[in-house]
């Protein structure tokens, strides 16, 4: 078996067609087709059910197809690792963060890891969560600061804070004055900056499902008006036109004027959302080591979690709780 025979499998899977999964990889049709002929003969059964309209997975398929992706993700790992040491960048480690983790990022930990191991050279790079997920199983990235991420079975995950949200809201809307906010007082409030669907469903649905339900269970019915990332250079328009109020991380409250906007807490289980640590399961460089071992130290020290700018609420970190969500 070739790992060429596994990449053309599963672009086959991926297209369920073996013209389009030929365009994909450059070559002739009928390469494709030989090639996993070869395949079947060896694994003694057919992955593929052939008709003249359609192409299905069998059951051998079914169960062969995600072993060939993690061969093919594994290899790719072993291949970008080799390159690495074969160029002299043994010590190099590629560090994925979500944007709106940046001040924490450059404010706590590019300094521990300049400080405690000087040897090594840490490359951040912004992702989003999903992108760093697919990137560290593909072994284009070493370690990852995401957004209540799914891990899976084949990353490790280490929850560094659990942050809370705060609602933020143009000076003169009826809700500025109060110290905190309920769950009722969102009913007929339209929310902007809340996290795209399509950038982090996981996340979307979470914060969501936070917002709308009370201490006690009941349902708080919700509008979004505005599908945004949360951060200040998409929300704060919004919130000032008069859109909707924002939601917005305790990890950036400090990079939001407060002449432009009021930022307020919420009472009873305010939402939150886990700054999680990944690095995939099988990679055993002391490189990486170092790297997580470091970040899950000032997690468990609250460093990733800055005191609140609102004199009256100061929640606290709850870093070092090892996840598997």
């Amino acid at each position: 078996m070739e790992l060429r025979q596994l990449k053309y499998a599963v672009a086959v899977a991926d297209e369920l067609h073996f013209g389009r999964a030929a365009a994909r990889l450059h070559i002739a049709q009928q390469s494709v087709s030989q090639q996993i002929q070869r395949l079947e003969r060896e694994l003694g059964g057919r992955l593929f059910q052939r008709t003249s309209r359609r192409v299905q997975l069998t059951a051998v398929g079914e169960a062969f197809i995600p072993q060939a992706r993690d061969a093919l993700a594994q290899a790719r790992h072993a291949l970008e690792v080799g390159r690495r040491v074969a160029h002299g960048h043994a010590g190099e480690v590629l560090l994925g963060y979500v944007a709106n983790l940046w001040p924490q990022l450059v404010r706590v930990a590019l300094p521990a890891l300049a400080s405690r191991h000087p040897e090594l050279h840490v490359l951040p790079q912004a992702m989003h969560t999903l992108e760093q997920v697919a990137a560290l199983r593909g072994g284009r990235l070493d370690v990852g600061l995401t957004w209540h991420p799914d891990p899976g079975e084949d990353l490790d995950a280490y929850v560094l804070a659990l942050v809370p949200f705060l609602a933020v809201l143009p000076h003169g809307h009826p809700l500025a004055g109060k110290q905190h906010l309920a769950r009722r007082d969102l009913i007929g409030q339209p929310l902007v900056a809340l996290v795209p669907h399509a950038d982090h469903p996981r996340l979307h649905e979470h914060l969501l499902r936070q917002l709308r339900t009370e201490p006690d269970g009941s349902q708080v019915p919700l509008t979004v008006a505005a599908d945004e990332p949360f951060t200040p250079e998409h929300m704060l328009p919004l919130v000032v036109a008069g859109t909707g109020i924002g939601l917005l991380p305790l990890t950036l409250a400090a990079e939001v004027p407060n002449q432009d906007v009021v930022l307020c807490p919420f009472m009873d289980q305010p939402p939150s959302a886990s700054v999680t640590l990944l690095w995939r399961r099988d990679d055993t460089r002391p490189s990486v080591a170092k790297v997580t071992q470091t970040l899950r130290q000032l997690g468990d020290q609250g460093a990733f979690l800055p005191e609140s700018p609102l004199a009256d609420d100061r929640p606290g970190s709850s870093g070092g709780v090892m996840s598997s969500a």
